[in-house]
């Protein structure tokens, strides 16, 4: 359902926040992503949603179902690092 998509999405957004992390839900004519974006090097961002009870980007791989935001977190910022980190 959307709006559990539109939860999922920001309980993953609040976890990247503690995180010191930018990210916001926004509304695309195909349903809402989260766009997450490194604090440090604006320039490495990306776009999650959340389908089948798991997040997704936007480009199709799965990053982890919704019941391990901590993990999928985890793996958004270890994609979104800066090289060399």
């Amino acid at each position: 359902m959307v709006m559990d998509a539109i939860r999922h999405l920001g309980n993953l957004r609040s976890e990247l926040i503690g995180r010191k992390w930018r990210a916001e839900i926004r509304t695309r004519p195909n349903g809402d992503v989260l766009h997450v974006q490194n604090p440090a090097f604006a320039r490495m961002d990306g776009e999650i949603v959340c389908k089948d009870d798991a997040f997704h980007w936007v480009w199709g791989p799965v990053i982890g179902p919704v019941t391990a935001v901590t993990g999928v977190a985890d793996r958004i910022v270890y994609v979104l690092r800066e090289v060399g980190s």
